[in-house]
Formats: structure tokens, C-alpha cells, sequence
């Protein structure tokens, strides 16, 4: 699966960025950077730590918006996601990766997605996508979800413009999800889908 859509305004953008770079050097001081495909200290590097869904004001604009998702697409029930913010300044971006891990998991029973926030579009985001690179410009608020599988980078911010993003693995079951939730208990957010 590659879907993209329109989910937020720019305005519920510009919501979002604050909220981030508010509670990004707290979230930093939660623990250590533990991915090695971003530049060192990275907000990505503690996606373990912190599900932007428990912030109150975050989850007001982005439930709802996950809920019509669900709905169009009718995707399976329950939904736990996991939910990390990106913030690449000068410099900075992520190399390939996937969100599968390397575990016994596999990444057939959940879905991946990102959502651009904030700074220079033309950066774009790059998928591979039946063995092809295919480079998106990225636009205020669109969702791609996607095959956890699919290979995914951003290249290097050129702009002085910090690029955010959102990043979010929808799982359905309590089988796929990767760390025990008492071993990082805000890595995950269980939501009520209808």
C-alpha cells in the first residue's frame, strides 16, 4: 500500500510545529539518541520515548483527522500508534531505513505514514517503490502511509528552514508492536476507532 491525502491545514500545521519545537529539548532529555540514520542528539533518535498523541492540544487536531482515515480506507481495527516528530535543521536528514526492524515481527500487520509540517518543500521525501526511487515534493499537511517495507529517506536540509515532519507506525494488534509499553511507557497510544 502507497496512499497519499491531504489531512491538515496549514494553520493545524502551524499548531502542530509549535507543539514540536516546544517539547522537542524536553523530549531529548528523556534519554538517548538511538538512531543512527540521523545526525547525532536528532528528535528521531528518541522515538521510543515519546508519543506526540499524549500532548492533549496534538492529539485534538490529529485523532480526529486519523479517524477519517480509518474510516475511508477501512483499515483494520484496533489502532495503536506509535508517534514521533522530525526536525531536520541545516544539514541534516535521514538516510533509507524501513519500520520493520529487524526482528521476527515482519511488517505486514501494520502500516507506516509521515506528514509534512514545516519548512522547505522542494526537499521532498524519496520512496522506493517497486524497486524504483521515486521522489515526492512534499506539501503542508499531506499523509503518506505506506507498506512498513517500503523503503523511505529525506536527503540533506540545504534551507536554513527547519524541515518537520511527523512520523507514525499504525499497528492493529498488540502482537506487532516491538517494546513492552512498561519498558517505554509513552512510546504507545491506543485509540478508540469506531
Amino acid at each position: 500500500m502507497f496512499k497519499r491525502m491531504m489531512i491538515l491545514s496549514k494553520r493545524e500545521c502551524d499548531v502542530i510545529k509549535n507543539i514540536v519545537l516546544s517539547q522537542e529539548n524536553s523530549i531529548k532529555g528523556m534519554g538517548p539518541d538511538i538512531y543512527s540514520a540521523t545526525s547525532p542528539d536528532s528528535l528521531t533518535g528518541r522515538y521510543r520515548y515519546f508519543n506526540f498523541f499524549l500532548d492533549s492540544k496534538f492529539r485534538s487536531i490529529m485523532q480526529p483527522k486519523l479517524l477519517t482515515v480509518y474510516k475511508k480506507l477501512k483499515l483494520p481495527k484496533p489502532a495503536i500508534v506509535q508517534c514521533w516528530a522530525n526536525t531536520f535543521r541545516k544539514g541534516e536528514g535521514i538516510g533509507w531505513h524501513k519500520h520493520w526492524g529487524t526482528d521476527s515481527k515482519g511488517g505486514s500487520d501494520f502500516l507506516s505514514a509521515n506528514i509534512f509540517i514545516d519548512g522547505d518543500r522542494s526537499i521532498g521525501t524519496s520512496y522506493l517503490i517497486d524497486g524504483r526511487e521515486k521522489k515526492f515534493r512534499n506539501r503542508y499537511g499531506q499523509l503518506s502511509l505506506f507498506d512498513p517495507l517500503i523503503e523511505h529517506c529525506v536527503f540533506p536540509n540545504n534551507s536554513d528552514r527547519t524541515r518537520i515532519s511527523i512520523a507514525m507506525d499504525i499497528h492493529y494488534s498488540n502482537e506487532t508492536i516491538w517494546d513492552d509499553e512498561n519498558l517505554y511507557p509513552f512510546r504507545y497510544y491506543h485509540i478508540d476507532t469506531p
